[in-house]
């Protein structure tokens, strides 16, 4: 068995302090993610998937239980400690893209780059490399306003590349887009993760998405169902 990319174990998730108003979301969650496997997660709204997506990023913290991330165990650790760690090693898609627009397309892309102090000539190379592979490298020095979404979700995906992560957490990454778009979003963040050996866990309300994945979970009433591999593993 491959060493676990990510691993959760015994995590419950409350919101609100005050007992009679408090609402619990995750249920002692326990699961490893294998290094370079791709899971999809699937569940009702509400369920809890976003929840868990945060607290694998280390934007929440559990109310109890422990996250370990790259082996390292990071619910116990200071804020920015927790972001350092996210920038070294996670990758993070969403719905909506999160772009900046007064920066162009390529900026956009060296982001990441830019903000862990990575050298420029590295960063400009890894740029033209990774929008080359998407189809819009002639659209670098473009303002992303001028994309369409499935576009700029193709930027989304390269920023979340750049550095090369060990984990790709993305949410609802095909959401805003139509069906035959976000099929393609998917294909792409699939072929594009694993040919960069990372790992991948997405959120995806659509049961057809989930099927392209090694695994699909399911989260139902605060308790993870994990699956056998799916037909494509």
């Amino acid at each position: 068995m491959k060493k676990p990319v990510l691993e959760f174990q015994n995590i419950s998730m409350q919101y609100g302090a005050d007992p009679s108003q408090s609402r619990q979301v995750l249920s002692g969650v326990s699961f490893q993610l294998e290094a370079g496997r791709h899971v999809s997660l699937v569940g009702r709204s509400g369920s809890g998937k976003s929840t868990l997506l945060h607290l694998a990023a280390g934007i929440l913290i559990p109310t109890t239980g422990s996250v370990h991330l790259a082996g390292q165990e990071i619910s116990s650790l200071k804020e920015q400690q927790r972001t350092d760690l996210r920038s070294r090693y996670l990758g993070l898609v969403f719905q909506f893209f999160h772009l900046l627009p007064h920066l162009s397309v390529g900026e956009n892309v060296a982001l990441p780059g830019w903000v862990a102090g990575a050298p420029k000539t590295e960063t400009s190379s890894r740029v033209k490399e990774l929008l080359s592979r998407v189809a819009l490298a002639d659209r670098a020095d473009d303002p992303v306003g001028k994309l369409s979404g499935g576009e700029m979700q193709r930027v989304a995906i390269c920023r979340a590349l750049l550095l090369r992560p060990k984990l790709v957490l993305a949410d609802e990454p095909t959401g805003s887009l139509d069906d035959a778009t976000g099929g393609q979003i998917m294909d792409l963040l699939l072929e594009m993760t694993e040919a960069e050996g990372g790992s991948l866990l997405y959120v995806t309300h659509s049961r057809q998405l989930a099927q392209a994945a090694d695994h699909v979970w399911e989260l139902h009433d605060g308790q993870l169902r994990t699956s056998e591999p799916t037909a494509g593993e």
